[in-house]
């Protein structure tokens, strides 16, 4: 009787600043007896050990970067990708364990079974490991998690379900990373905020769907930053800007990314915007600009600059069918070059 193999691979990646680490896993299931299968050559690494060191590596840098001295710019938003990844890279080892376990109770398991006892001992450290880690980076920086897209947005995480019901936070920027139906986020950015908490809501990979309204009210940052996000409508709300940190570049709205997210129906009253009411442009040197980044039938209201701002480095964006109120340089200002939408909006003297 011919005999069939298949072999498992039981394998998982984690990128921290640079990162990537394996825990190769080679299970060969085969239909005979144990008496006629071959033998199988020991593994060199024992599966999991790699990625212990590999995250000491990674986290090492992190620290050096972060969590010594005066901390570079960028550090909080490096904090929030790295816990994301920690978090993904402890669910998919408690995920090959459980695999470990189910592979290796079959009446004819595997030979490398043998070492079953070495592999859930590593994936166990490694999951330690990155919980310790993940206390370290949140004890420094108060920031939300940001995870990387599934499969379906390309990227290496499994499919995450659809957040629904309501969003509620203060002092705290709220990151939509996930497949969303909301039927409302209020978010609330005091001056006593973290100043790495100072944006509203961040519209960052993953996030999807609809957000029937938001209400945005912050004193430190901008109101919206969208990034990634994409295929997401916005119906209704408003964004509330009643100051800004020293060092903020605040905007009703900023788009550096992403593609099709489009604000309805949304009135942006950001006086002390010393930037725009809504802003879209590409963060210079990237390769990817934003794409139809809309804001549609609403309202909004004079800054300490512009109105509205689009600039060249984006695709199809701008505003329609809105009020745009006169602010204290231009109201609708776009780019050298720049081609942006602007159509049936109306302009009045005085707001």
């Amino acid at each position: 009787m011919t005999s069939r193999r298949k072999q498992l691979l039981v394998a998982g990646a984690l990128v921290a600043a640079g990162l990537a680490i394996g825990l190769p896993l080679v299970l060969a299931d085969e239909e005979h007896s144990p008496a006629s299968r071959p033998e199988q050559p020991a593994a060199t690494t024992p599966p999991g050990a790699q990625g212990s060191k590999a995250a000491e590596r990674a986290f090492g840098r992190f620290s050096a970067r972060c969590l010594a001295g005066n901390p570079q710019s960028g550090c909080s938003y490096a904090a929030a990708v790295l816990l994301g990844r920690l978090q993904q890279a402890e669910e998919r080892a408690s995920v090959r364990a459980s695999n470990v376990e189910r592979i290796c109770s079959r009446a004819y398991p595997p030979a490398r079974c043998s070492q079953k006892g070495e592999i859930l001992s590593n994936l166990s450290a490694l999951g330690r490991t990155l919980r310790g880690f993940a206390t370290k980076v949140r004890d420094a920086y108060d920031v939300t998690p940001i995870f990387q897209p599934g499969p379906e947005q390309g990227g290496g995480g499994g499919p995450r379900t659809t957040l629904k019901g309501s969003v509620v936070t203060t002092d705290r920027t709220w990151v939509c990373n996930r497949p969303v139906q909301l039927d409302s986020v209020r978010v609330t950015i005091t001056p006593d905020a973290p100043r790495h908490q100072g944006v509203g809501i961040r519209l960052d990979a993953g996030c999807t769907g609809t957000i029937e309204s938001i209400q945005v009210s912050t004193a430190i940052g901008d109101g919206v930053d969208v990034h990634a996000a994409s295929d997401l409508t916005i119906k209704g709300g408003s964004i509330t800007c009643n100051g800004h940190g020293a060092e903020a570049h605040q905007d009703g709205v900023q788009a550096t990314s992403g593609s099709n997210v489009v604000f309805r129906h949304v009135t942006i009253d950001c006086p002390t915007a010393n930037n725009s009411g809504f802003f879209v442009n590409a963060i210079p040197g990237r390769p990817v600009v934003p794409h139809r980044i809309l804001f549609l039938n609403g309202r909004i209201g004079p800054t300490m600059s512009s109105t509205v701002f689009i600039a060249r480095h984006q695709t199809d964006s701008g505003v329609a069918n809105s009020v745009l109120c006169p602010s204290r340089y231009s109201t609708f200002r776009t780019g050298p070059g720049a081609r942006a939408v602007n159509r049936g909006n109306s302009f009045p003297a005085t707001c």
